[in-house]
């Protein structure tokens, strides 16, 4: 059976051969005798296995369930191979009759699904609607070897299945729901909230949705789901399009009504259905088609046992074969069902219109920022995060590189997390989880780019000392000298400037800040010590001209020292000489008095007094340059004169006496000389 059409549908009762052919994929209908006596032989072991004893359904009470559980579970654990699909757990309860939702059970129990990764969506979730003691919970362990309770109809019809259970099958990965009946006396009339609430919500999370009813009940309103299908029907429109499965099975089957005739009913009358809903005047035309998919399958009753069996293993090899894996592209992850079912239940029960696409991204968004939660936490265990702490004086481009590998790792594992979820809000929250990363890594970051900035100033600094140092005006290379310093900074943190270019930006301001103010500071430095070192020059050029003309003026002194040396010895010289000819001229003036006294004696005695006379004056003019000289004369010219009014031998003694004391005189003033000290020269 293909149910992708609604039209080659074909009855699985004891149609000819050509209509099973057309209903199943091929080999469902052209079984050889064997292979149909081993079919047979599976179902018998099946219908042991699950407590099926005969048409009327297995007679066990609830004091039964347990054994009959433990036979379920043998058969499956030696009969591995014989069914498939194969349920390996449940039931467990996912929503209580009283709308209480166990998403902790239920987050359990699919994390206890080995044959099925957490994060991976390789599930179809198959439910079944329908009304009450329908034999729904019956023809779904049938099908798929599960255990649902079942009604006891020996101790009478009432309501077994209460709320919304759920099993777990493999080989394909379903999970089974059944879903409490719909128009039972335990609810009433007047209570069917929970029943539509339900229906609504089987639709929504299903892969495909099987409607459960009698062929007796075709066309009635609350036997043939009518109800239900309704508010489905409503309900659906209102969510984006896109084709939802459903699969009708119609129990009872007779063969009187050919099949194509019933198929074609079923589809008239949900289509009908449909436009009674939604064809309203001054409304947009909404397409039954392009919501719905209804495919038609027809069981015989179970009365008729064998026949049952054979198209029961027919729908069951259907849905081993044709998978609904993958079938919706909207679906969560394993790991998100419950977390996702319980969103979409509580929406149901508080009467909010189901807005699916917000829904999803709310999921999304949700487990998208778990993932994003866990990567942070695992930072510190990351040997990839270790690492960059550590090496966290590297290079900026090892740190960057290590930084990329970091991220690369966590936005790897975030993609393959988060595959099954809204592109758009994985792109926010991928982005965020990077955001978050880099936070988490800036104060590292920080550290190195300080670490860096410190190494670049020292070397800057030097280099600028350096080359202010040839510089004839440093003042004049201050910005080019910095601006070369900081393009090597900013070469160095290339790698890091795509992620951290704020904190890159920052650093190499304030880099920039300390080089300029540095180069300023030193180029004045600079400047400074050349005029000190050229004032010192001056000043070293003065003293050294200072004590040249020091020792030049000590020189001249010395020499003019000698030269009064010099000049004091001549003028001793000259005045021992002075003293000598003096001594002479009075030794010679004492010998000329002699010889003029005895020359005088002499004239005397030829004419005393004009001889003595004129001795005398010869002697007073020739004796020194003085007085006496002046005397001398006046003794020549007044003995005579004497001589002529005194005589002549007063003449004598007058002219004696004046030379005695030109001579005492003249004496005198040498001795005088000698004693004065000659004058220094300075």
């Amino acid at each position: 059976m293909d149910p992708a059409s609604n039209n080659t549908q074909q009855p699985l009762g004891d149609a000819d051969q050509s209509m099973r052919n057309a209903a199943w994929p091929a080999g469902y209908g052209a079984q050889t005798d064997a292979d149909m006596q081993a079919m047979r032989a599976g179902m018998e072991f099946l219908t042991r296995a699950l407590g099926m004893a005969g048409p009327a359904g297995p007679n066990v009470g609830d004091e039964q369930e347990d054994h009959h559980q433990e036979d379920q579970h043998e058969w499956m654990g030696h009969q591995v191979q014989e069914q498939s699909p194969l349920c390996v757990a449940g039931p467990m309860q996912i929503i209580a009759g009283d709308g209480a939702f166990f998403d902790q059970d239920v987050d359990d129990f699919i994390h206890s699904a080995r044959e099925i990764s957490p994060k991976s969506a390789d599930y179809a979730v198959v439910s079944i609607i329908g009304a009450q003691s329908s034999g729904k919970s019956y023809l779904l362990n049938c099908l798929f070897g599960t255990s649902f309770k079942v009604m006891n109809a020996s101790t009478g019809r009432r309501q077994t299945t209460k709320g919304m259970w759920l099993s777990r099958c493999v080989r394909p990965s379903l999970f089974i729901m059944d879903v409490e009946g719909s128009d039972g006396r335990e609810r009433g009339e007047d209570d069917t909230s929970f029943e539509k609430q339900g229906a609504l919500f089987a639709l929504t999370i299903s892969d495909l949705m099987m409607v459960n009813m009698w062929l007796r009940d075709i066309g009635r309103e609350q036997g043939g789901s009518i109800p239900l299908l309704r508010t489905v029907f409503r309900e659906r429109a209102k969510l984006e399009p896109g084709r939802t499965k459903v699969l009708v099975v119609i129990r009872g089957y007779d063969n009187e009504t050919p099949f194509n005739t019933l198929v074609d009913d079923v589809v008239t009358n949900m289509e009908e259905l449909w436009k009674s809903i939604h064809d309203q005047p001054g409304r947009p035309r909404v397409l039954f088609r392009d919501y719905i998919e209804v495919s038609v399958v027809a069981l015989p009753d179970k009365i008729q046992e064998q026949k049952f069996k054979r198209e029961v293993a027919k729908l069951r090899e259907w849905f081993a074969k044709n998978s609904l894996v993958g079938f919706r592209q909207d679906k969560v992850s394993a790991s998100d069902f419950s977390f996702s079912a319980k969103g979409i239940w509580e929406a149901i029960r508080q009467n909010k219109r189901l807005n699916l696409p917000a829904h999803r991204v709310m999921v999304s968004s949700f487990f998208c920022e778990k993932v994003v939660k866990e990567s942070i936490n695992s930072l510190e265990s990351n040997e990839d995060y270790l690492s960059l702490k550590k090496g966290a004086q590297g290079s900026p481009k090892e740190f960057s590189e290590k930084l990329g590998a970091l991220l690369k790792s966590l936005l790897t594992h975030f993609d393959t997390e988060t595959e099954l979820y809204e592109a758009q809000e994985r792109a926010a929250k991928r982005q965020e989880l990077e955001d978050e990363v880099l936070h988490q890594v800036e104060p590292i970051c920080r550290d190195l780019l300080y670490a860096l900035r410190l190494r670049t100033s020292s070397e800057s600094k030097d280099k600028i000392t350096n080359l202010f140092g040839n510089a004839d005006d440093p003042s004049t290379i201050v910005d080019q000298s910095v601006e070369d310093c900081l393009k090597k900074y900013i070469e160095s943190c290339e790698d890091l400037r795509t992620r951290y270019k704020n904190l890159c930006d920052e650093n190499c301001k304030v880099l920039k800040s300390e080089l300029l103010s540095f180069a300023k500071i030193m180029a004045e430095r600079i400047k400074d010590m050349r005029i000190r070192v050229e004032a010192e020059h001056a000043r070293d050029e003065a003293e050294q001209k200072a004590e040249r003309v020091k020792a030049e003026a000590a020189l001249a002194k010395e020499e003019a020292n000698r030269e009064a040396e010099r000049a004091k010895e001549e003028t001793e010289r000259l005045i021992e000489q002075a003293r000598k000819e003096a001594e002479q001229a009075k030794q010679e003036a004492d010998k000329r008095a002699r010889e003029a006294e005895l020359a005088a004696t002499n004239n005397q005695l030829n004419n005393p007094l004009m001889g003595l006379g004129a001795l005398i004056g010869a002697i007073g003019r020739g004796i020194l340059f003085g007085p006496a000289g002046m005397v001398g004369m006046g003794g020549g010219m007044l003995g005579p004169t004497m001589q002529n009014q005194y005589g002549p031998l007063p003449a004598v003694a007058f002219n004696l006496l004046t030379l005695h004391r030109a001579m005492d005189m003249n004496l005198h003033t040498l001795q005088q000389a000698m004693l004065t000290e000659p004058p220094t020269l300075q």
